[in-house]
């Protein structure tokens, strides 16, 4: 009898898990999860990581902490405004990726 091994692919690419563990423990705002994401992985394209932000909440990984005047709406806009958290759903899919992209927390060093 032989074993396969079945390679593992994960179901978020590097920079969705990152966000997700920038919100992993409490509600973090915008403005605090880029630097955080960014000192562990690089610098990011600002319109990718506002897109991969979107994509998160819209899969409900993440939740918009409810506040007055900020809505759906005002993550698409203006996300600076808005805090978010991991949901239930994205922690199952965070820890389900941490075995993959725990280990790639270091930022390219050669600039």
């Amino acid at each position: 009898m032989t074993k396969e091994t079945k390679e593992f692919k994960p179901s978020v690419d590097l920079l969705a898990w990152h966000i997700m563990e920038a919100t992993a423990d409490d509600w973090e705002s915008v403005d605090q999860i880029i630097p955080e994401v960014e000192g562990r992985i690089g610098v990011q394209d600002p319109v990718m990581f506002h897109k991969v932000i979107l994509e998160l909440f819209e899969n409900e990984f993440l939740e918009l902490m409810p506040m007055t005047g900020i809505t759906q709406q005002t993550l698409k806009d203006d996300p600076k405004k808005c805090w978010l958290t991991m949901s239930a759903k994205g922690r199952r899919v965070w820890n389900e990726n941490s075995i993959h992209y725990s280990t790639q927390t270091q930022p390219n060093q050669s600039h």
